[in-house]
């Protein structure tokens, strides 16, 4: 039979480990966006930016996956609400994509509507960060040592 503290510290374990698995999904986001700009400024090749989107999707497919198992295990709502605006936010950076493309690349200029998909991104993007700063605070004030 586990004990209190043994569960204690095995939540503990999985909200470190999801905490650098999105970790790793900002550097991914991050790597994903240089690379569209770059595309975006013709500093890449198309095929360039197609083989980054293949990593991307593939890191990002294996996060998911990684923190799906973390979820299985226990049932964090912090972690469920993160991983939805998540989903939200790479929803939003494909439709920041695709007006960007057809801006620079085609016959219609949606400047407008890059603009307010860049300020939802930006709200989304602060949204995250205060529910990984909720955790950190759960992991100090709950798992502390």
């Amino acid at each position: 039979m586990i004990s209190a503290q043994q569960n204690k510290q095995e939540e503990k374990e999985l909200l470190l480990v999801f905490i650098d698995l999105q970790g790793q999904r900002t550097m991914t986001f991050n790597d994903f966006d240089k690379g569209f700009d770059l595309f975006i400024n013709k500093e890449a090749t198309e095929q360039e930016y197609i083989q980054l989107v293949d990593i991307c999707t593939k890191t990002f497919s294996s996060i998911s996956y990684q923190i799906k198992e973390i979820l299985k295990m226990h049932q964090f709502e912090l972690i469920k609400q993160i991983q939805q605006l998540e989903k939200t936010k790479l929803e939003k950076v494909v439709k920041y994509q695709s007006l960007m493309t057809e801006t620079v690349y085609g016959q219609v200029d949606y400047s407008q509507d890059i603009s307010n998909v860049k300020k939802e991104l930006e709200e989304l993007k602060m949204e995250i960060n205060e529910k990984i700063q909720d955790l950190h605070c759960i992991l100090a004030d709950e798992y502390s040592d």
